[in-house]
This record gives C-alpha cells, sequence and structure tokens, in this order.
C-alpha cells in the first residue's frame, strides 16, 4: 500500500483496504485491515479479518471486525518490514504524528533556525487476548525531520529509509531510519520498549540515497543494513550481541 491507496481506502468498504498478515510469519488466517481516516487523514482505522486463503474474498461479510482508531498514520509495510516489537509472533503496529503546530516565537525561531519540525512515533502492540492493538502506545520515540519531508508529495512522509529489524538479536524489532538527509538512526526495542534518545547515528558525508540492503549476513539474529549514498556504499554491521 502505498499512503496515496491508504487516503483512498478510506472512503471504501473494509473489505477493499490494503492489508498484512497478523502473524509475522504469515502462518495464520488472520489479516489486518488499515486506511486513512478521512478526512483530515491523520489517523488510521484498523479492522482484523478472518480470512481463508482457499476461498474468494467477498466484498463484504461478517468476518471482518468494526473498525477501531489510532492517533498516527501508519508507517507503511512491506513483506520484509513487519514489526513484532516484543517478540510474540504477532505483527504490531508503528504510526507517526506531526507535532500541531504552536505558533508562539520560540517555535517559530527554532523552525526557522533548524529548518525541522517535531514529529512522534508510536508502537501499539497486539493484544492476543482481545484480539485487536491496544488503544494506548506501548512506546513512544520523539524526533524531528526536514519540513519539506512532511510536505513532499511522494509516499514515505517524513519516515525516509526505514528498516524494522532485529539489530542485536533480542528477537524483538528495532527501528532504524533517517530524519536527515545524511544520518541514520537506531533506537532499539528493549523490555520498556524505545530509550529517550537514539542508541545509534551513523552521519554519512553526502545524502542518503536508499537503503541497498537489509539483512542477517552472519546469521546471528543481527540484521546489517547497506545505505547507498551519492559517494559510495556505506555498510553498517552489529558488533555487539544481545545480553
Amino acid at each position: 500500500a502505498t499512503s496515496l491507496q491508504l487516503r483512498q481506502a478510506g472512503t471504501l468498504d473494509p473489505a477493499h483496504w490494503p492489508w498484512f498478515h497478523l502473524a509475522v510469519d504469515g502462518s495464520r488466517t488472520q489479516r489486518v485491515l488499515y486506511a486513512l481516516a478521512p478526512p483530515l487523514y491523520a489517523d488510521t482505522l484498523v479492522c482484523i479479518r478472518e480470512a481463508d486463503p482457499s476461498q474468494r474474498l467477498k466484498d463484504s461479510d461478517k468476518t471482518v471486525s468494526p473498525p477501531k482508531r489510532y492517533p498516527g498514520a501508519a508507517v507503511v509495510l512491506d513483506d520484509d518490514s513487519r514489526p513484532d516489537f516484543n517478540g510474540d509472533g504477532y505483527t504490531d503496529l508503528l504510526l507517526w504524528k506531526g507535532a500541531e503546530p504552536l505558533l508562539t516565537i520560540d517555535s517559530l525561531a527554532n523552525t526557522v533556525t533548524t529548518g525541522t519540525w517535531p514529529l512522534t512515533l508510536s508502537v501499539h502492540l497486539f493484544s492476543i487476548k482481545k484480539n485487536r492493538y491496544e488503544p494506548a502506545p506501548a512506546s513512544r520515540i520523539t524526533a524531528s525531520a526536514p519540513i519539506s519531508w512532511f510536505v513532499a508529495a511522494d509516499t514515505t512522509g517524513p519516515i525516509r529509509h526505514c528498516v524494522l529489524r532485529d539489530f542485536n538479536g533480542d528477537g524483538r524489532t528495532d527501528f532504524g531510519c533517517s530524519l536527515a538527509p545524511c544520518a541514520f538512526s537506531v533506537w532499539l526495542y528493549g523490555t520498556s520498549g524505545f530509550g529517550r534518545t537514539a542508541d545509534f547515528e551513523y552521519r554519512t558525508d553526502t545524502p542518503i540515497l536508499e537503503i541497498a540492503f537489509q539483512s542477517d549476513l552472519e546469521a546471528k539474529g543481527q540484521t546489517t543494513v547497506g545505505l547507498r549514498t551519492r559517494s559510495g556504499l556505506q555498510v553498517l554491521r552489529p558488533t555487539q550481541e544481545h545480553k
């Protein structure tokens, strides 16, 4: 799903929403349907659907749960980036939300000086007992990104070069991304969630263009990331195992 598809889906029946597997390994029949809520498209609507892969899905049926609303826009997922922050085997939600404008002298001066805008990323864990995502965030990241990234007409929004993988081998999904053109930061998800600041930050001489690869090259459960920049390929390899 792209951001445009998520916007369009909000006006359709949930049966037509984009979806991803609830189980990280795709072994279960539940699917998570999600869309951006109109008219502001600042929140995410989520339904859980029981799907029988041997049968054609109907346009509308009783296997779809009522939609629940979560504050923020979902970080778009694919088959290689379904986060499981608490390691229970179920895909969790990662949402981002820009700060509400505060028209004060200090806030305007900071925006003009830095050219950035605050944002918050929040984690909502899936509850097996309740068969839904928890309404209260289990953890948050507070950061900032270039203002131009919030308004850019593409599918990424302010979260660039997102990597949702296990970096330290503890069985939990960690979060890496660029929040500046020449920087890549990593937050490790521990037993109490994310820390207040990034656990690792790497700065490049030229802007990062893309994630060239993300893979457990040494088969230790730790992800190595390749950053392609204008000047070459930067390889970030974990050097410490989880203890």
